[in-house]
């Protein structure tokens, strides 16, 4: 009989988190995403690796255990991983409903806050993608449901065991904990030692990074097999113990206040004004009614800690990069608000008793005007970017080349492709970025011996001048142009860079490439999969992928610009715009073309074009000083137009607009 109540009582719940799953399901990628560490995580899960710091030891043994069930059917590994992300995600959902369900008794209240935290855009897209966060806000919401059933013990083990998911979920348990000690007298009669032996044996599962590492998995990193290195990877200590190295170059007053008003706009975005508004009455009846003022506290307490707290600790600069990496942490103030905002429902319902129909139906608006806003920017579904620019760029490489890469979500899309879906295994994928970790470079004696260097490590430079040395003679070397822009002038002096698509192909100095057979064994031979424009996108991954394009197309542009074939130049820097209308270096080069036409309106067209672009995105960093060359060159350029316009029709007007522009070029760069 005690069964039978625990299904109804829970029935609506888990048919709820059920159509959350089919909605996650149907609107998940079927391949690698091009988010953040996806494929990264989805080739450790898949090869039972040691991913980046911390580890994250339980989600690579439940990854695997959804990629070998799903297998079994035909389902991918990346597929398996997305799928995985959109369970736990929607099994999250389901203790977050079946939580405020035994606090309020009222399932739609319990209903109405589960549904808005199953479609704010961090949830549904982090639902869909190959992230541990999903199984973090599962985690936390399980975590809760058992803090509300005072299941101490229970509660104690999978506190320890989510650690092994994201360690982030600290915060949110750092509440629950106090409040279950604090507020709930049962505790006192727990025996201490039984809840020390169950966080034991949860946090028992980090057993897995040094038991993986002797066993020298595919990605070692860290290589946490001793004492010393296994705190080192537990405590991001390689990311000086921060969120990202990146953090350390800026100052607290800098960052905190920006990144407190994207978090609040993105809480605007995401829970909606009426929602807001629901959550404001939520935490004015949740502490003024002593049934609920416990669990406002814990709450509050969530939100503070996970939010500005966090935000604080991890005083990243403002933008869109960081920012898109920041924002994984906003699940739990979410959730927090949600909570709110059902008890906020329910201090409605109960004020407007006689009208409480028309309540819940207002409700209701609130949660479809939630999903239609949302799910054109979370929806991932079809969305191959990542899968294409992998495909594309190893599809390309010529026999047994090298592959030189830099930047983390576009290299880990290769190593999925080269390494679990086994395409193209004679191109060698080399990270610039982790050729100073011995781990790294012990991993590439073992995948490809005798390409790493043995010696001891002295720098990027040299040792990237050292494999063109070896390989370049017989083997072509390809370098993206993120890993090429760090390479001092002394390379640039000894090698010719030549644009090849995506990539750029280290030759001796003074080669030349053939433009029109490097056009079609490049761009032209790549496959496209779905609609590659950054202005149809909301995702900053998805619009970074596509701009990866129209760079290789404005870089192709030049080629033919310096070779003198001005047609197929305009032609590559028109389609670059296409792809992403707001790439500042496309449009001044597009204006350079013009000027050599002498088509003067056109080029100051679009060098002002180029600038107030310049100027947008600067507005978007907290680091400014990497704008301001680019920009004094821009004010330069379009001095010059002004200047050869005024000399041509010696009109006044032109040579104030000259004059204007060489003081604004000195402005921001008097070099």
């Amino acid at each position: 009989m005690k069964k039978k109540n625990i299904i109804n009582k829970y029935r609506w719940p888990a048919v709820t988190a059920l159509v959350i799953f089919l909605i996650y399901f149907f609107t998940t990628n079927s391949t690698v995403s091009f988010y953040r560490d996806s494929g990264e995580l989805i080739t450790s899960a898949y090869t039972l690796s040691i991913a980046h710091s911390p580890g994250y030891p339980l989600y690579m043994i439940l990854g695997k255990l959804f990629i070998t069930l799903l297998g079994v059917f035909g389902v991918n590994p990346a597929y398996s991983m997305n799928i995985f992300s959109a369970f736990a995600g929607a099994a999250g959902i389901f203790f977050i409903i079946a939580a405020l369900y035994e606090i309020t008794d009222n399932i739609y209240v319990a209903e109405f806050a589960g549904l808005i935290t199953a479609f704010t855009y961090v949830n549904w897209m982090l639902a869909v993608v190959a992230e541990m966060y999903s199984l973090s806000l599962f985690f936390g919401a399980f975590l809760f449901f058992l803090m509300i059933k005072k299941k101490y013990t229970l509660f104690s083990f999978i506190f320890a065991l989510s650690l092994g998911s994201h360690l982030s979920i600290l915060f949110a348990v750092i509440p629950m904990a106090a409040a279950l000690y604090l507020f709930m007298p049962a505790f006192k009669r727990v025996p201490f030692k039984s809840v020390v032996l169950y966080f034991i044996a949860g946090i028992a599962v980090y057993a897995y990074l040094p038991l993986r590492a002797q066993a020298a998995p595919f990605i070692n990193w860290g290589d946490p097999s001793d004492f010393k290195r296994f705190i080192e990877v537990v405590s991001r200590s390689s990311y000086g113990h921060t969120l990202d190295l990146v953090s350390r170059e800026v100052t607290l007053a800098q960052v905190y206040i920006p990144q407190l008003k994207v978090f609040f706009t993105a809480l605007f975005r995401d829970i909606t004004l009426p929602g807001l508004v629901l959550s404001g009455f939520g935490i004015y009846y949740g502490f003024k009614n002593f049934r609920f003022r416990k669990i406002s506290f814990v709450l509050a307490g969530i939100f503070m800690l996970t939010g500005p707290y966090f935000l604080y600790l991890a005083r990243m600069p403002l933008n869109p990069h960081a920012n898109a990496i920041v924002e994984v942490g906003y699940i739990f103030p979410e959730l927090a608000l949600a909570f709110f905002a059902g008890t906020g429902l329910l201090f409605i319902v109960k004020k407007l008793k006689f009208i409480s129909r028309w309540v819940y139906g207002a409700s209701l608006l609130i949660i479809l005007y939630g999903i239609f806003n949302i799910y054109p920017k979370a929806n991932k579904k079809n969305l191959h970017f990542a899968d294409d620019y992998a495909y594309n760029i190893l599809n390309t490489a010529e026999k047994n080349s090298i592959i030189i890469m830099r930047r983390d979500h576009t290299m880990f899309a290769l190593w999925y492709k080269s390494y679990v879906e086994n395409f193209r295994p004679d191109v060698k994928v080399l990270s610039k970025g982790l050729l100073s970790a011995k781990w790294y470079r012990d991993k590439l004696n073992n995948d490809f011996p005798g390409i790493a260097w043995k010696k001891d490590y002295i720098n990027d430079n040299d040792y990237i001048e050292w494999i063109v040395r070896k390989y370049g003679e017989n083997n072509s070397v390809y370098i993206t142009p993120a890993a090429a822009s760090e390479l001092g002038n002394d390379f640039f002096s000894r090698h010719e860079i030549i644009p090849c698509g995506l990539v750029e192909k280290i030759d001796k100095k003074g080669s030349k490439a053939d433009m029109d057979d490097t056009l079609s064994k490049t761009v032209e031979r790549y496959r496209y999969s779905g609609n590659y424009n950054t202005a149809s996108y909301y995702d900053f991954f998805a619009k970074d992928f596509i701009s990866l394009y129209a760079r290789a197309y404005s870089r192709l542009g030049t080629g033919f610009l310096k070779s003198g074939d001005l047609q197929a130049a305009q032609k590559l820097y028109l389609k670059a715009i296409e792809f992403s209308s707001d790439l500042p270096e496309a449009h001044s080069n597009l204006a350079y073309l013009y000027l050599e036409k002498n088509d003067l309106k056109k080029a100051a067209e679009l060098f002002l074009a180029s600038i107030e672009l310049l100027k947008k995105k600067m507005s978007e960093f907290t680091r400014k000083e990497m704008f301001k060359n680019k920009l004094a060159r821009q004010y330069n350029n379009l001095g010059a137009v002004y200047e050869k316009k005024y000399r041509k029709e010696r009109e006044e007007k032109y040579f104030n607009e000259a004059l204007r522009s060489y003081n604004n070029a000195i402005g921001y760069d008097r070099d």
